[in-house]
């Protein structure tokens, strides 16, 4: 028998979902930028957003 979510726990899910994706977003253009200045941009953008996921485990 499943249990279903409470509303505030599927939005917190959700929202962690969203961050993965963007931080793989994230590296993926860090892959194909074409300059230095670039790539360390968006890695730093990755880093901040899994950052924020560990902080709100």
């Amino acid at each position: 028998m499943y249990t279903t979510l409470a509303p505030e726990t599927k939005l917190k899910n959700r929202l962690k979902r969203q961050k993965r994706a963007q931080i793989k977003t994230y590296q993926q253009l860090a892959e194909l930028a074409t300059t230095a200045t670039e790539k360390r941009r968006y890695l730093g953008l990755a880093q901040r957003i899994e950052q924020q996921l560990k902080l709100s485990k």
